[in-house]
């Protein structure tokens, strides 16, 4: 059985989008003929073909040539499942000049189709077999919108009805989900509002506190300087200072150290000859050395006062027996 058909016998169908009632029908959605008549099908794949498909439908469907519709609702009747799939489908047709969109911060995308950009590109009519209003294949007959196995007009009724009431719940979703996007974003705003004042406030807090020891860390050292009794290499004196580990060892440790110190013998024999330098003590940690007190001498003008008190200071002799009877000698 020979299937072959003459595309010939099918130029010139298309024509241009005529009224409302030759594209909104109820039931189904028209196609141009032109879309395969003109080879565009053939530069379209199938996400863009799907977009293309459920743009008419949106469109046309409803006696526009206009829809507004989110794309996460197209994607989601269309079985695209990743945005730039979808993106990539929609700068395709945009490129063909088959739609156009346009596009708002925070608002849905509208989409127009402008299929009557390609009427002249599809060949005229060759035996006049394009019916004289049609544009399409299917003309309307009788009484009813559609062909003969299309429905009663009731029917046609409840069915654009339907539809209707579909649109307007997808562009209700569509408006909520926007608002829900809306709000996310705001959310997203203030929390990194704060975190970023949290930030700063903690980094001013430690500029403060750094500030604040740094400050209570040179006037320790001030008045450790003022008491050391050997008073050269301050600058080197303070590096090594700035070392010291003051949760370790507190400051007034220190200096209750150093006072003891400068009254022991080492420091004040010779004119304090063999007091170290400063920054060696503080590196060699010096307050922890054992300090041995200085000797007191008890200086006496008084000879007796200076034997009396030898004498007290030695113990008692008991059971003296003595050896000697005075003037025995002499018997």
């Amino acid at each position: 059985m020979n299937i072959a058909v003459s595309l010939s016998n099918f130029q010139g169908l298309s024509k241009p989008l005529g009224t409302d009632s030759e594209v909104f029908m109820g039931g189904y959605t028209k196609k141009p003929n032109f879309i395969i008549d003109s080879g565009l099908m053939a530069e379209l794949n199938g996400n863009e073909y799907k977009v293309l498909d459920f743009l008419m439908r949106m469109a046309y469907g409803f006696g526009s040539n206009t829809c507004c519709v989110s794309g996460s609702l197209i994607r989601k009747k269309t079985g695209i499942s990743k945005e730039e799939t979808f993106s990539r489908a929609v700068r395709k047709l945009e490129q063909l000049k088959l739609i156009s969109v346009a596009r708002g911060t925070g608002t849905t995308n509208v989409y127009t189709l402008t299929l009557n950009h390609h009427r002249q590109m599809v060949v005229p009519p060759i035996n006049g077999s394009t019916p004289d209003h049609g544009g399409y294949t299917t003309p309307d007959n009788g009484d009813k919108t559609t062909p003969d196995h299309g429905g009663t007009v009731k029917d046609i009724f409840k069915e654009n009805f339907k539809e209707k009431i579909f649109v307007q719940n997808a562009q209700v979703q569509a408006k909520q989900d926007q608002v829900l996007v809306e709000q996310k974003l705001e959310s997203d705003r203030l929390e990194k509002q704060k975190a970023e004042q949290e930030a700063k406030a903690n980094f001013k807090a430690k500029a403060k506190a750094k500030a604040e020891s740094e400050s209570q860390l040179l006037k320790n050292f001030e008045l450790f300087w003022s008491v050391y009794p050997k008073k050269k290499s301050k600058k080197t004196a303070f590096e090594k200072f700035k070392r010291i580990d003051f949760k370790k060892t507190s400051f007034e440790s220190i200096m209750s150290s150093l006072e003891k110190q400068k009254q022991s013998d080492d420091w004040t024999k010779n004119g304090g000859q063999y007091v170290p330098m400063p920054q060696a003590w503080i590196f060699n940690e010096r307050w922890t050395d054992e300090i041995q007190a200085p000797v007191q001498q008890q200086h006496h003008t008084d000879v007796n006062a200076y034997w009396t008190d030898q004498l007290q200071a030695q113990e008692p002799v008991t059971d003296f027996v003595p050896t000697l009877v005075l003037g025995e000698e002499f018997n």
